[in-house]
């Protein structure tokens, strides 16, 4: 267990070295040092050896039903209130409030995240720490005290400088007149070049991140429970999905209604795909209706919150953002790109730049391809990709109409 202490370089009226470098001896625990930025979750999973991956082919429905009496949730989940009410039912087992008498407790990538701090900038060791304090000893005995306590922390303890950086010059002005100026400057830069900054990644609370890796076995991430809890909901297809596009781009209210429940209420594991496009292209005509701010649908709302401020136009940049998140969360599929693609064709090139049918040059939306290095990225299987390539050609026409009133 490393400790990383936090100290800040400034100076009092009296321009004291004890006042110069002022430790604060509330410490944090290390949980990874790294050069690079890492997601949070990633960290955590990696050093606390989180059997996530394990535990979500373990949990099953015969599994719940037949193991787990009681469930806590953690904070920051993405969990449908309406559908969980479902599937407890179902599965018969209650929601506890202690952690410890759970069978099962669920967390999320946003908890685990939540669960670490970030911090860049140059550590030191101890030893370091006390040579430089060594060094300030001989010309000034105020920093005694100080010393004594960095030599009774523990060996393998950090120190890091509370801003990003400390400049030498900035201060020179201020250390004028003590009479340790040169041994001090001297100091101050071995403290500065002994390596470069790097990230330091600490647990906000260590106790909680004792228990969850005491208890890795009980660890059920909200995706998989919402699986388990969508399990025997509506898959959406092609026609579904452009069925959807109708009822959404409806002046009719109850319309909208009907296609806003219909998301809330599919499989949205199987069905992300259609649901990431949806939430894109329609999200500026839908969020009036009274269903949007409704429980069940919040939930919806939040899994695909990266979706809804993207709004697609006559502006090509929103497209390249859309495929590049589709991308990210796995489900980029050949017909999602296509539909893009089409849609791209008809809200930039055509509306806003006028290249229509009457063009003098050889461009239409078969002219869109996406590039190698993103086609590798498509979810489909060769086979999938080769079949329904066949039928995409239009993706996205069933509600051009609708769509072009709005340019």
């Amino acid at each position: 267990m490393t400790k990383l202490y936090t100290y800040n370089t400034f100076l009092n009226d009296k321009n004291d070295a004890e006042d110069f470098i002022f430790i604060d001896y509330n410490y944090s625990i290390i949980a990874d040092i790294s050069t690079r930025w890492s997601n949070n979750f990633k960290v955590a999973e990696s050093k606390t050896y989180m059997s996530l991956n394990d535990n979500s082919k373990k949990f099953d429905n015969a599994y719940i039903k037949n193991n787990v009496n009681n469930i806590y949730r953690f904070s920051n989940l993405s969990l449908s209130r309406d559908k969980l009410a479902i599937y407890q039912e179902k599965a018969d087992f209650k929601i506890t409030r202690n952690k410890d008498l759970a069978d099962v407790c669920i967390v999320s990538e946003k908890f685990f995240e939540k669960e670490l701090d970030g911090k860049w900038g140059v550590s030191v060791t101890k030893n370091t720490m006390i040579q430089f304090y060594e060094d300030i000893m001989l010309y000034d005995r105020s920093v005694e005290k100080t010393l004594n306590t960095i030599k009774e922390l523990d060996d393998n303890s950090l120190f890091i400088c509370n801003s990003n950086y400390f400049s030498i010059n900035s201060m020179s002005g201020h250390i004028k007149g003590l009479v340790f100026e040169k041994n001090f400057e001297k100091s101050l830069q071995i403290l500065k070049k002994l390596n470069s900054g790097q990230y330091h990644y600490t647990y906000k609370n260590y106790a909680n991140y004792q228990w969850l890796a005491n208890n890795q076995h009980k660890l059920m991430l909200d995706v998989d429970l919402n699986k388990l809890c969508t399990g025997d909901s509506v898959t959406l297809t092609v026609e579904d999905f452009e069925r959807l596009e109708q009822l959404l781009s409806s002046a009719d209210v109850d319309n909208v209604s009907v296609g806003l429940t219909l998301m809330a209420n599919c499989n949205v594991a199987e069905s992300k795909t259609f649901l990431s496009i949806l939430f894109s292209f329609y999200s500026d005509l839908i969020k009036n209706n009274k269903i949007w701010n409704q429980v069940n649908f919040k939930y919806l709302r939040k899994e695909f919150s990266s979706y809804i401020n993207i709004s697609p136009t006559n502006w090509g940049h929103a497209y390249d953002t859309l495929v590049k998140q589709l991308i990210k969360d796995d489900c980029l599929t050949v017909y999602a790109s296509r539909y893009i693609a089409n849609k791209m064709f008809i809200g930039v090139l055509q509306n806003n730049f006028g290249v229509g049918s009457g063009c003098v040059f050889t461009i239409d939306k078969e002219s869109l391809q996406l590039k190698e290095e993103y086609k590798n990225e498509l979810q489909d299987s060769k086979d999938e990709s080769e079949n329904i390539s066949n039928i995409v050609k239009n993706a996205g026409q069933s509600s051009l109409n609708a769509i072009d009133l709005l340019f």
